[in-house]
């Protein structure tokens, strides 16, 4: 498999890393505005291992693009869930190598 990186950084160039850490608190409110934000609520109050699904849709409703997040701490009150979490994502200019297929390849 071929690798093609087309202006992008991938890791420490220039001494300078691609990736930015960024520590974020959100409060979503219980129940939540729409049947998928609120499922995510519901299944991390029920079982904390599927928090991180409900981090994933808070960065998915924000347009952050990041892979998941590093952290997700999920604290809940009568009426909110109060959501901090850490996630990396690429500083302007840098971008993930994108995989080429072989030639003849569909990918």
């Amino acid at each position: 498999m071929l690798l093609l990186v087309l202006g992008a950084c991938t890791g420490n160039v220039g001494g300078d890393d691609c990736d930015t850490t960024v520590e974020r608190s959100y409060t979503v409110s219980v129940p939540a505005e729409d049947a998928q934000l609120e499922y995510a609520v519901e299944t991390c109050q029920a079982d904390a291992a599927a928090c991180p699904d409900l981090c994933e849709v808070i960065l998915m409703r924000q347009q952050i693009q990041s892979l998941s997040p590093a952290t997700c701490d999920v604290r809940f009150t009568s009426n909110e869930a109060k959501v901090d979490m850490k996630y990396q994502v690429a500083k302007p200019g840098c971008a993930v190598p994108l995989p080429v297929g072989e030639p003849g390849s569909n990918f």
